[in-house]
């Protein structure tokens, strides 16, 4: 409830914390700064003045992690190594599709189902037309007398 007192009606005073917990959960909070520091679930962090942001409504904002004191600094961050956010991305999507043509080769073809089943379709309209076949047969030698009466 305190968070939305702050968002909502004390904007100029509060900052927003974005806080990841050890489970990589993140919470976000909306609080007023006390002596620099910013206390939520027992636990205190100090915020400066020189690493934060503002988010896309306008709040001072602080990123923290659960074995830091200090905010993160979001534009001096370390890289992971020399991977960008295009390479991460080519790498994920040839591991899946690596991943699809591993499971897909283990398993038997689905063409030959596919033939299998055609097959058995194909004997089966087979078998129902000769059955229908000599039904109509019949039919058509019970109704002949009757057509001989009814055209002279």
């Amino acid at each position: 409830m305190q968070n939305w007192i702050n968002k909502h009606f004390r904007k100029s005073k509060c900052v927003k914390v974005v806080y990841f917990g050890e489970g990589k959960k993140n919470s976000t909070y909306y609080l007023i700064p006390k002596d620099s520091t910013v206390h939520f679930e027992g636990k205190a962090f100090m915020i400066n003045q020189d690493d934060f942001f503002l988010d896309n409504k306008n709040f001072i904002t602080y990123v923290f992690s659960y074995n830091r004191v200090e905010p993160i600094d979001p534009n001096n961050a370390k890289t992971l190594g020399t991977i960008t956010p295009a390479n991460l991305s080519i790498a994920l999507d040839s591991n899946v599709a690596s991943q699809i043509l591993s499971a897909t080769s283990n398993k038997p073809d689905i063409n030959i189902f596919l033939f299998a089943i055609m097959f058995l379709m194909i004997i089966g309209f087979g078998a129902v037309w000769y059955l229908l076949s000599e039904q109509l047969k019949s039919i058509y030698d019970i109704l002949e007398p009757l057509r001989d009466v009814i055209t002279p």
